[in-house]
């Protein structure tokens, strides 16, 4: 949780204490295209993104797609697998594959929810973390933390004189008391909402833990019956997982700098894998093209075979250790960001501290107010700072893309793509 950084005993010197607090950023690491766990301890901007836009919720963003176009009947399923008919498969495996239709139809499910109640809700707080940034930052004289600390500097003064002007005294304190008094509520009134969307998150996290269990269980049984000595197919689970690897180690690379991205269609949607990144992307480089078409043209041909009822159990085995995959990284990737909310609740559980000890002085301790020794520079810093802030939530907020829903398209459509993106690239090299 974070630490309360005013200490009312000692003299008002330090800029940073009134900062935005230095967990409601994570770090960017420009070189490597990924990001830290904190943004403790970096003052450059450019290294910088407001807490929400980690990686970890690019991965939240790309899997609720995943789920959110699952098939959750029998009619769906073999249309989304590419199978002609209900026939090209025993009825052993169509029972075995009920449950996992069932399992899907879950999972189609709890996306709905978390797109329509707890992402909101996370945009709720986004707006709200934009909405107070704004009025901490502006200007110096809009700045309500410049003010607050502009006000005390002026009381000292005040007191200080041999006949103070106690009417002057009490309206600087009378402001001071109301501003730290609304502060204080606006904090408070943020940590306990990310905490209920951290519960959200929490629940989420459960259910999808679930999910990877049934899949497992039933991507068990399934091969087991595709796979054994009477089997349609020989055992391809290591094999699509080598491409699905592949496939996610790029998809890392590119949601970990979302800050370049601008696009509103960000993701595509494909069998086996769900929501990829767009073709288009920007930011997807050309050996980054190379190494996606080559991952996906493996798992088409893992796919085909000249027999009929071969090829549908291909599909269907590929499916299956696509979506647990999916569905793995997700579970993996929940935890951090539950922890990121937490930071994000401590932030504002420490700046409202901070407001509350100096609330505290003047409400209780009149008489032993510290000096304040902060240049005009060092106010101008603290608006900076709160601006930059203000900045970086509104790059999440233009960026959050579970607002578009992704095109469905075939691999080989997705394949043509990136071969139409490869060219570009090289007509058009980058400087």
């Amino acid at each position: 949780m974070g630490k309360v950084r005013f200490d009312p005993t000692k003299p008002i010197d330090d800029p940073t204490v009134w900062y935005p607090h230095p967990d409601l950023w994570v770090k960017v690491n420009p070189s490597s295209r990924g990001r830290a766990r904190d943004g403790n301890d970096d003052d450059d901007s450019n290294s910088r993104a407001f807490a929400l836009d980690s990686s970890d919720f690019s991965k939240l963003n790309r899997y609720i797609w995943t789920a959110k176009e699952l098939p959750i009947n029998r009619t769906q399923y073999i249309r989304y697998n590419s199978i002609s008919t209900v026939n090209q498969l025993p009825d052993d495996i169509w029972d075995a594959a009920d449950n996992v239709i069932g399992t899907y139809t879950n999972m189609k499910d709890g996306a709905d929810v978390f797109f329509n109640k707890t992402w909101k809700e996370l945009n709720d707080v986004a707006n709200k973390n934009f909405n107070y940034a704004m009025t901490a930052g502006g200007s110096i004289d809009s700045s309500y933390y410049s003010q607050l600390l502009i006000w005390v500097d002026d009381y000292n003064k005040e007191n200080d004189k041999d006949h103070p002007d106690s009417t002057k005294l009490k309206a600087l304190r009378d402001s001071i008391l109301a501003v730290t008094e609304s502060e204080i509520k606006n904090a408070d009134r943020l940590q306990s909402e990310t905490d209920a969307v951290r519960d959200s998150l929490g629940d989420f996290h459960e259910a999808c833990r679930k999910h990877q269990g049934e899949l497992g269980s039933s991507s068990d049984t399934l091969n087991k019956l595709l796979m054994g000595q009477d089997g349609l197919i020989e055992r391809l689970e290591e094999e699509i997982q080598e491409c699905m690897d592949d496939v996610k180690d790029i998809q890392q690379q590119i949601e970990a700098d979302r800050k370049k991205i601008r696009e509103t269609a960000y993701y595509a949607w494909i069998p086996v894998v769900g929501a990829i990144a767009a073709a288009y992307v920007d930011d997807m480089a050309e050996e980054d093209i190379a190494r996606l078409k080559e991952a996906l043209e493996k798992a088409q041909e893992l796919m085909k075979s000249q027999e009929v009822k071969v090829e549908s159990a291909r599909r269907i085995s590929c499916d299956l250790t696509g979506m647990k995959d999916s569905t793995n990284e997700l579970v993996k990737s929940i935890e951090p960001a539950i922890n990121t909310l937490q930071k994000i609740q401590g932030a504002w559980l420490a700046m409202s501290g901070d407001l509350q000890g100096l609330h505290d002085l003047f409400e209780n301790n009149i008489d032993n107010i510290p000096p304040i020794i902060l240049e005009q520079l060092q106010l101008k810093k603290i608006v900076e700072m709160w601006n930059q802030l203000k900045d970086d939530v509104d790059i999440f907020r233009k960026n959050a893309y579970l607002t578009t829903e992704p095109p469905k398209e075939t691999i080989d459509d997705y394949i043509k793509q990136l071969d139409a993106r490869q060219k570009l690239i090289r007509q058009n090299p980058p400087f």
